[in-house]
């Protein structure tokens, strides 16, 4: 994705095929972008996007997205949690 990357959050699940997700806020030029990837192991990477024109709507389609997806009561059997262990949370302590 070309862009300014605004904002990402990682998200990791306790499941067998360790299912990991991360949602990211894009400003571009006509607007902004909600990119979602998800993946697991054994599992094909998916890839989508939601396009808003304002700040304010791309913030809170990102919000929904990450509430629903780390809602501890939601029917799907996968819980997401947020990775603080991620290596995009930790660019200043990369190791060169």
């Amino acid at each position: 994705m070309t862009g300014t990357a605004l904002r990402t959050v990682d998200l990791v699940a306790n499941s067998a095929r360790r299912a990991r997700y991360t949602l990211t806020l894009y400003a571009i030029s006509d607007g902004f972008v909600i990119e979602k990837r998800s993946s697991a192991i054994g599992k094909k990477a998916l890839r989508e996007a939601w396009f808003r024109e304002r700040y304010v709507e791309a913030e809170k389609k990102f919000n929904l997205i990450l509430k629903d997806k780390t809602n501890q009561s939601r029917k799907s059997p996968r819980k997401y949690r947020i990775d603080n262990t991620a290596e995009s949370q930790l660019p200043l302590f990369k190791v060169a």
